[in-house]
């Protein structure tokens, strides 16, 4: 025990719970501010957790600069850390302790916003026309069904449905491809007969139908 140096301690102007960890390590100290407690000795003398004597001293080393320790050692036998007392040569008058603030850490910068994919899907547009390049892929495909009859099937079904979908010209293809499954249109008046191919293509260049979709 050091009575000198836990006079020091009384004189200085740190936080309680410093204070009294710093009380108990003078009083195993010896005069030259030497000291090997326990942590767990410390923690019950103190009437502290072992998770705040670390906590505080740490703080008591890099916030007040008055210990510095070396880890366990043979001299301890490997049980304990050895703490020195910073203050040992300090004059007996109350000394005034200033805390040493560390300096902050740079916040991590935010991480960009991820953007919402361009291919949303969407409800039938109203605007839906079945073009040039639809048609002539109904005519390479033989899609022989009363296409403006099926189209407007097609749309009815979706938008009382409410259905959602990211590409509509592809939703069409696929409607057209399954009525010719389905076997939805009298194909005896394209097939079995001579103008089956031209009936196709006068169908399919007739747009005169598709204005009521737009």
């Amino acid at each position: 025990m050091s009575v000198s140096l836990m006079s020091k301690v009384w004189r200085m102007t740190i936080p309680s719970t410093e204070k009294i960890v710093l009380l108990a390590l003078a009083d195993w100290a010896s005069d030259d501010g030497v000291a090997y407690p326990k942590q767990c000795t410390l923690a019950s003398k103190c009437s502290l957790t072992d998770r705040t004597i670390r906590k505080t001293l740490k703080s008591l080393r890099e916030s007040y600069r008055l210990i510095e320790w070396e880890p366990r050692s043979e001299e301890t036998q490997g049980r304990s850390n050895t703490y020195f007392l910073t203050f040992v040569k300090t004059a007996d008058e109350p000394i005034i302790i200033e805390k040493v603030e560390t300096p902050k850490a740079e916040p991590k910068p935010k991480p960009p916003a991820k953007t919402k994919p361009a291919n949303r899907a969407t409800q039938i547009p109203d605007d839906f026309v079945v073009d040039d390049e639809l048609k002539g892929w109904a005519c390479e495909n033989r899609i022989e069904v009363d296409l403006r009859a099926e189209t407007e099937q097609w749309t009815d079904y979706h938008k009382a449905k409410g259905s959602l979908q990211k590409d509509w010209r592809a939703s069409w293809r696929t409607w057209m491809r399954n009525a010719k499954k389905w076997g939805r249109n009298n194909a005896n008046s394209y097939n079995g007969n001579a103008n089956g191919s031209s009936r196709l293509e006068d169908e399919l260049n007739d747009t005169s139908w598709a204005d009521g979709l737009c």
